[in-house]
């Protein structure tokens, strides 16, 4: 069964995610996408159907009508076809058939649910899992450092002005790096919400157009980094340099052309 991919081509993975959370799977959000939409058929049913076998998942694919409503295992996958459209969906209970009519009366029959006790286990997700757990670690620490000695620094330096300064170089770190991770692959819903403040087409159409190849290998990413983390680190040494920092903010406002 093939999918319509104006619908489910940027969310097939994630109704099936949300699915199989529901359903009590400790699943790796980023290996979910990775692994469905990166398949030969996607956005085809074959795809999220393989994804649950990878897993070795007990589940029903069945075609019924509504008066087996009642004995599906919920949560459930319904099949909608409107003209010109095919999609799942995900129902958690019984009750939401009534609630949803304006999407469930266009339900083809076809329903997807998993068995009671139903697992799914798969080790490259345990690995994922362990990956984004350690980098949200990391994450959270250079946070915490950065974060202490932006206060440090503020209570040696006393001005408004010059904190106000040191923490917009902080905050523009920290987005660069995820700004330069998205770059490299890693999605992040930080970067996602910048990207779509610059854009509609999110960080993909950002980072894919002419602008963001940047000159002699040095993207506009790599130059926001590197501004703002000299930029911090003047900030951090201004309570030993002074002169320094004064310099620094005069010419800060340059940054606006990198931030832009």
């Amino acid at each position: 069964m093939s999918l319509s991919k104006t619908d489910t081509a940027t969310e097939l993975w994630q109704t099936t995610y949300n699915w199989l959370v529901l359903s009590g799977i400790q699943l790796n959000k980023k290996y979910c996408r990775e692994e469905i939409t990166s398949h030969p058929d996607y956005p085809a049913l074959t795809s999220v159907s393989d994804f649950l076998d990878a897993g070795s998942m007990t589940y029903n694919a069945v075609q019924a009508d509504a008066s087996f409503i009642n004995d599906f295992n919920y949560p459930v996958l319904a099949h909608i076809r409107k003209p010109g459209l095919e999609y799942l969906y995900l129902i958690e209970n019984a009750k939401k058939w009534d609630v949803e009519k304006e999407v469930t009366s266009h339900w083809s029959g076809i329903v997807m649910y998993p068995e009671k006790h139903a697992n799914w286990f798969n080790e490259n997700n345990t690995i994922a899992q362990r990956a984004t757990k350690k980098n949200q670690q990391y994450t959270v620490a250079l946070i915490f450092i950065g974060s202490s000695l932006f206060a440090s620094a503020a209570f040696y330096l006393a001005n408004p002005a010059i904190i106000a300064f040191g923490f917009l170089s902080f905050i523009g770190v920290i987005i660069s790096v995820f700004l330069l991770g998205t770059e490299l692959g890693y999605q992040s819903q930080l970067a996602k919400q910048v990207c779509g403040a610059v854009s509609n087409g999110g960080c993909e159409k950002v980072l894919k157009s002419k602008y963001a190849k940047g000159l002699f290998g040095i993207t506009p990413a790599d130059a926001a980094l590197l501004y703002f983390s000299t930029q911090f680190i003047v900030y951090l040494a201004g309570s030993l340099f002074p002169l320094l920092l004064q310099i620094t903010t005069s010419v800060a406002f340059a940054g606006i052309a990198i931030a832009g």
